[in-house]
């Protein structure tokens, strides 16, 4: 992770870096300079620990036993307390209509509905398409990989699984996740803020 602030006459711009397994993720914020308290703290912030591992919700999502407790397992490992299991794509979305989920790791050939067809229910519906999704596929299934990218999966791992891989993008696709929440609750505090002048100027006129 890197930041980089520059400032101007009006406005404060925080830029990050974040490598993945697809490449770098750019993260740009813009903050206005009557606020000076706002961008060093928010600087800070990037610049500080990734996602609690503790807190994170991931859901493993695979028909075939061995490989969800293999990945419960390692993530367990690496830190990740709240791990959840679903073997097929309905109990996924069932899963992700009832938790608060941080990260999905999603295999691709399943029996019931395919990991295709989950990403793109999940991405299509605006209450879950934020949710980082990474898919897992066999090391001949890279066309089809591909195809996952372009439907708006985050990245993806095959198996078998490399530890290290899958340490590094599972924690690359929670930071995203964490900077992606902290603009969101800047734009809401921004869009409450205007809304509340609005009510003051209403009443002074």
């Amino acid at each position: 992770l890197t930041k980089h602030a520059e400032k101007d006459s009006k406005i404060v711009t925080v830029t990050a870096a974040m490598p993945s397994g697809t490449g770098v993720n750019i993260f740009q914020n813009k903050f206005p300079k009557s606020c000076p308290d706002c961008w060093p703290k928010l600087t800070q912030h990037w610049g500080g620990e990734m996602i609690n591992k503790e807190q994170a919700k991931i859901l493993v999502v695979d028909d075939i036993e061995a490989n969800r407790f293999t990945l419960e397992r390692r993530l367990k490992r690496d830190g990740y307390a709240n791990v959840f299991l679903a073997d097929c794509g309905k109990a996924a979305l069932s899963s992700v209509e009832s938790t608060e989920f941080d990260l999905v790791l999603l295999d691709l050939m399943m029996p019931d509905m395919s990991g295709l067809e989950v990403l793109k229910i999940l991405k299509s519906d605006p209450h879950f398409r934020k949710i980082p999704v990474v898919m897992v596929t066999a090391s001949d299934e890279v066309e089809t990989a591909a195809e996952c990218i372009l439907s708006g999966a985050d990245d993806f791992i095959t198996k078998p699984f490399n530890a290290t891989l899958l340490k590094a993008r599972v924690g690359a696709c929670l930071e995203k996740k964490r900077l992606q929440d902290s603009e969101d609750l800047y734009l809401s505090r921004v869009e409450s803020d205007k809304q509340r002048s609005q009510e003051v100027l209403k009443t002074v006129l």
